[in-house]
Formats: structure tokens, C-alpha cells, sequence
């Protein structure tokens, strides 16, 4: 198989000069190619090792013997071999070039860019881009709302996508707002806090009902507390005993939604009652509770 393989590189390699089994360094080449002058991809000539099937080499230590002596090293098998021929190029070439090249460390001049070059195609890029405070004032609430309406998924459950205060005493406060339940149904919510007590109540028909919240709307917008004290004193007479005075009120099928006057103040309270479960009764501050009111419409209108 070695003079098969000569004959082909003799033949191949006119300009060459082609011996079998020539010592090169510590170790004999089964067939070497020495050019009649180096060249810049294979250098000096090529070293042909024929691997046979019962035969094992250390195939890496056998090239870089080669190659520091300036030699590429071609590797070729059986396989290769049609009789009394041979294809010298369907063996495995381990070009001379390749090993001079020093590693990337080692390099000089564009040492960075060549470092930069072999980073990962898609390496991980974080960047922090802060949203300007403005963007989360009241005036860009209504803003939030279609986006949060249309990113909830099932797996958010319930969630709320707009709220607005009725009343903030520092102690308590109260909000109307909509929220969104687990299979994406929008609902009205009214909610008191006071301290970690939190009491809530809900109405998905009354998303649908905004006539009745602008009713409220437009009375808490000319509510005056004095003359209301004074009406609420007429309804109550001798029932020294009443706390509140009903003003309106508006069944929606699964709640009650009720305005009502508070007897020693004339203070304004919404409250909504479920038939079935419980209520909600807020104390509200009428200018700030109508103008969140008419939010929560407006809101309603981003998400219909």
C-alpha cells in the first residue's frame, strides 16, 4: 500500500521529489512528499502515514512531529485504496499551516477584536431602561389599561388593570377600579382598606352598566355636605337611630350599587351588595369620587 501510495504522489507531485519510509525527526514517514520549494499552505512537502486496520498510531503525537519539521501530514486507510490505486484526495489532510498559527492569546495588533470575534453568537445583552416617573402619574393611568387588559393570561388569575380613590383619610382609603378574573372577564371593583383589612367587592354586570355610574358621577359632582346633613335630618325624624340615608340606588342583577347620605355629616357612602355573599360601604370624598368614577368609564372604554 506504501509504493501504491508513492506512485500516486509521484504522479500527483510531478515537481517533487517522493521516498518510502524516509526518517523525518524521531520517526520514519511511510511516504514523504518534499516540494522543490515550500509552500505558504503546505510548507516544505506532505507526510502520507497509511493507517492499517490492525495498526494503531498516535496520531496526533505523529503530527506535530511532522509538522514542526514544516511538513503536512495526509492520512489515508484501506478504504482509500482501489487496487493497484489509490485517492490521495479522499484521505484527511492536517494542513502544516494550521499548526503555526498561535493561539489567540498570543496574539498581537487586533488582539481584542480577534477576542471579541470569538465570543458566543448570541450572548446574553442587558440593558436598564428606567421609564420616566411621569409615565405612572394618574394623568397616564388610562395609558396602562388596554395593554393589561390584553397580556392577561389564564395563569395571572385575578388581576386588576385600573383603579382610582374615592377617599384617602391616611387611615382608610377607598378605590373603584377593573380588574380582569381568571378566564379574562372584566368586572367593576370596589375596595376599602383600612390597615391590613382589606373588604372588596366585585360586579362583571356592572362593567356593562356605565349609566349607573355616571348617575353617581353626576351627583357626587354637585353634592354638598351641609344641605345633604339637612335632608337626611328630614328623612330621619324621630329615628334617632339611623346612621344612613339611602339617595339612590340600582339593581344590576347581581348587585346593588346604593349612594347614600351620612346622617351626622351629610358625608357621601357607595356601597355594593352582593345578593348572595356580602357588601362593600366606602366613605367617599365627592369631587375625588366622581372624577375617579368617570376614569373608571373612560377605562372601561379602552378595554370594550
Amino acid at each position: 500500500m506504501k509504493s501504491i501510495a508513492a506512485s500516486k504522489a509521484d504522479s500527483v507531485f510531478a515537481d517533487s521529489t517522493v521516498s518510502i519510509e524516509k526518517e523525518v525527526g524521531d520517526r520514519r514517514v511511510d511516504v514523504l512528499v518534499e516540494f522543490a520549494r515550500p509552500q505558504d499552505r503546505l510548507g516544505r512537502g506532505i507526510a502520507i502515514e497509511v493507517q492499517y486496520k490492525h495498526e494503531s498510531k498516535d496520531r496526533d503525537a505523529v503530527q506535530a512531529e511532522f509538522r514542526s519539521h514544516g511538513y503536512s501530514v495526509l492520512w489515508l486507510d484501506a478504504d482509500h485504496f482501489n487496487e493497484r490505486d489509490v485517492d490521495l484526495s479522499a484521505g484527511t489532510l492536517a494542513a502544516w499551516w494550521a499548526a503555526q498559527v498561535p493561539d489567540a492569546q498570543e496574539w498581537t495588533g487586533y488582539h481584542n477584536i480577534v477576542k471579541w470575534l470569538r465570543q458566543p453568537l448570541n450572548p446574553t445583552v442587558e440593558l436598564e431602561v428606567p421609564f420616566p416617573d411621569a409615565l405612572f402619574s394618574e394623568d397616564n393611568a388610562l395609558l396602562w389599561v388596554e395593554g393589561l387588559y390584553n397580556a392577561h393570561t389564564e395563569d395571572d388569575g385575578w388581576s386588576s388593570v385600573f383603579s382610582a380613590p374615592l377617599y384617602d383619610s391616611g387611615r382608610t382609603r377607598s378605590e373603584i377600579g377593573l380588574a380582569v378574573n381568571g378566564m379574562g372577564r372584566p368586572r367593576v371593583f370596589l375596595r376599602k382598606v383600612r390597615g391590613n383589612n382589606v373588604e372588596q367587592e366585585e360586579d362583571p354586570n356592572l362593567f356593562r352598566r356605565t349609566r349607573e355610574l355616571r348617575r353617581i358621577s353626576k351627583m357626587l359632582a354637585t353634592w354638598d355636605d351641609e344641605q345633604r346633613k339637612d335632608w337626611a335630618a328630614r328623612q330621619v325624624g324621630m329615628r334617632s337611630d339611623e346612621n344612613w340615608v339611602r339617595v339612590w340606588k340600582a339593581d344590576t342583577g347581581m348587585c346593588r350599587l346604593k349612594l347614600l347620605c351620612r346622617v351626622e355629616t351629610g358625608e357621601p357612602v357607595i356601597g355594593l351588595e352582593d345578593h348572595y355573599q356580602g357588601s362593600v360601604t366606602a366613605l367617599v370624598d365627592p369631587e375625588m369620587a366622581s372624577e375617579s368614577i368617570e376614569q373608571v368609564i373612560r377605562a372601561r372604554y379602552r378595554i370594550e
